[in-house]
C-alpha cells in the first residue's frame, strides 16, 4: 500500500514534458540497485546504470530515505510499459563503469524523465551538474 502511495506521488507531481535532447535507446528493466542505480538490457547485453544529475541516499547506509528512494525507482521502472535510456555524447561512463542516462519511462499517454522527477518528488538531490529543465514541450 505504502509503495502505491509513493507511486501516485511520483505520478502526480507537476511535470516538465520534457523533450529528449539525444536519442532514446528502448531497454527492458531487470532490477534497482539504490534510488539512482539500476540494471537494464540493451541489445543483450546487462547495464548497470548510474542516473545523470542526480544523488539519492545509499541503502549500505541504512536509512529510510535510501530505502524509500530505491522502492520509488523499482515500483516506476516495473510498472512502466516502456523504459529508455538517452546518453550524453562524450559522458558515456563513470569511473565505476556504469553507463551514465537519463532514463524515460512511459507514464499514461506520455512520458516523464524519471531523474528530474526524483528530485521533485525529493527522493533524490541534484548533483553533477543536476537535472535539466528546459522549456516545457510534449513528447510524442
Amino acid at each position: 500500500m505504502r509503495t502505491t502511495m509513493l507511486l501516485l506521488l511520483l505520478l502526480a507531481l507537476p511535470a516538465w514534458a520534457l523533450e529528449p535532447v539525444g536519442e532514446l535507446s528502448p531497454v527492458e528493466y531487470v532490477r534497482t540497485i539504490d534510488g539512482d542505480t539500476v540494471v537494464v538490457v540493451e541489445d543483450a547485453e546487462e547495464l548497470h546504470v548510474r542516473l545523470l544529475g542526480i544523488d539519492a541516499a545509499e541503502l549500505h547506509d541504512g536509512t529510510s530515505a535510501a530505502f524509500i528512494a530505491a522502492a520509488v525507482v523499482a515500483l516506476v521502472l516495473e510498472r512502466s510499459s516502456t523504459v529508455w535510456l538517452e546518453r550524453e555524447e562524450g559522458n558515456e561512463l563513470d569511473h565505476y563503469g556504469r553507463t551514465l542516462a537519463w532514463v524515460w519511462v512511459r507514464t499514461g499517454a506520455g512520458a516523464e524523465e524519471l531523474n528530474s522527477a526524483l528530485v521533485r518528488g525529493g527522493w533524490a538531490v541534484e548533483a553533477y551538474g543536476g537535472v535539466r529543465h528546459p522549456e516545457a514541450r510534449e513528447l510524442p
